[in-house]
């Protein structure tokens, strides 16, 4: 996300500060399109959506996201439940 926030946003920082930053200017973004960017916005349930995305994953064997595939399902999962 750091990586995107300085090359799409051209945001400043410690990796985690430009990480946060491009997540909030994404949803900002896609909000003046007229685009919901929470589950809740379209009547989901963000702990149903987590379970069936990472069991998704995990039944195909896809246990690493990201660059360095350092992210894991129960990364993926928790990261899904506070975004919504």
């Amino acid at each position: 996300m750091a990586q995107y926030g300085r090359r799409i946003w051209n945001l400043q920082g410690s990796d985690d500060d430009v990480a946060h930053k491009a997540i909030a200017q994404t949803e900002s973004f896609f909000k003046s399109l007229g685009v919901a960017t929470r589950f809740s916005d379209y009547g989901l349930n963000a702990q149903e959506v987590a379970f069936k995305v990472t069991e998704y994953f995990v039944v195909r064997g896809m246990n690493g996201f990201g660059e360095h595939q350092s992210i894991g399902v129960e990364q993926v999962e928790q990261i899904l439940i506070a975004r919504s």
